[in-house]
């Protein structure tokens, strides 16, 4: 049975249509409500009377009633609004991670870059240097010389490769290091609007 009086509770709590909190606590209105018409419907098996329904609207409409769906709607805000800052905080705290890693991987970068062209710059220079030499000895000791001057580029060709693979090594274990102790792989961002 539906009650034939209208019922002012909206316009009490909600002040207008931006008004989130007004709008929680007519949430809370409408959910105790519910609540009111299911117990009566366990309880005695039927819908609840007009006089019934008109007796929770007037306990409903007190200004006590009314204070205390506004209280909880407003702690209902405060909360939702502590949930969305600590996922927005967090996420802010990953993106700072990543962005310090991403800007030292850069920097190391840079710089193993630089060491690569300058021990490149120094193989060719003695690299050429040892063939001008060659050239002009076309003995058996200047055939010994160049195999000897080929042979040493060789080894320090093998040197410089082995130490640009071991600092690309230490590299990646400085990273997993990093991340591991910044906590940034361990801890993912939620989704946004999930708290």
């Amino acid at each position: 049975m539906k009650s034939q009086t209208y019922n002012w509770v909206y316009r009490k709590l909600v002040q207008g249509p931006d008004d989130v909190v007004g709008a929680l606590a007519y949430v809370l209105y409408k959910q105790q409500k519910i609540a009111f018409i299911e117990q009566i419907q366990r309880d005695q098996q039927r819908e609840p009377n007009e006089q019934e329904l008109q007796s929770f609207h007037t306990i409903s409409a007190l200004p006590e009633t009314l204070a205390s769906y506004q209280q909880r709607a407003e702690a209902l805000a405060d909360q939702f609004l502590e949930i969305a800052l600590a996922a927005r905080l967090q996420q802010a705290e990953t993106e700072i991670r990543q962005s310090t890693t991403l800007h030292m991987l850069e920097s190391t970068k840079t710089d193993l870059t630089h060491v690569v062209q300058a021990s490149q710059a120094l193989l060719t220079s003695r690299t050429d240097s040892i063939l001008a030499e060659l050239q002009g000895k076309k003995t058996i000791g200047g055939w010994l010389r160049e195999v000897g001057g080929n042979l040493l580029v060789s080894v320090l060709t093998i040197v410089v490769v082995g130490a640009l693979y071991t600092g690309y090594q230490w590299l990646s274990v400085f990273n997993s290091n990093l991340e591991k102790h910044s906590g940034a792989a361990q801890h993912p961002a939620p989704p946004p609007g999930r708290p």
